[in-house]
């Protein structure tokens, strides 16, 4: 999951997760002991409530200050965290993540950020689950991974 800095309350799955778990996000923000800056990370085990063991709020710092730039910096730390914790499945939420008008290049990035955690996990198993909350976008993107024009780098 992924929060800005600045907007509060926490929104997308970072907000419902804090929500289910009484307001665990929102406590360390405002005891400051996480901020959302970009490329920050906490890890919150969720003891059993949901059915994941563990959940990763990345910080993507100021939403004002968002943009792809931000973006690249917030899926290499994604990639970074995943790896680092060696986990064999996950699930991103990208709606926030790529808030500002993403591009057939933006999506080019989620899937190599995907591929890649495969590769570095060595199994065959790992996946990333992407979460969309809109039905629409979701089915470009869907649409956009499987062209032509995707698969072979080619965005003309």
């Amino acid at each position: 999951m992924t929060c800005f800095e600045d907007v509060r309350p926490l929104r997308g799955l970072a907000g419902e997760v804090d929500w289910y778990y009484n307001g665990v996000f929102s406590h360390l923000l405002k005891k400051h002991h996480y901020k959302g800056t970009l490329g920050s990370a906490l890890l919150v085990s969720t003891e059993g409530k949901l059915n994941i063991p563990k959940v990763v709020l990345i910080g993507l710092g100021k939403s004002t200050d968002y943009a792809a730039s931000q973006f690249d910096m917030a899926l290499a730390r994604i990639l970074e965290t995943l790896s680092g914790l060696k986990v064999r499945e996950s699930a991103l939420e990208i709606d926030t993540l790529t808030s500002f008008s993403p591009t057939l290049e933006t999506w080019q990035k989620v899937s190599s950020c995907c591929a890649l955690l495969g590769l570095k996990n060595e199994s065959a198993s790992d996946q990333i689950t992407l979460l969309m909350r809109d039905s629409e976008q979701a089915k470009s993107l869907e649409h956009s991974l499987h062209s032509e024009k995707f698969l072979y780098g080619s965005a003309s």
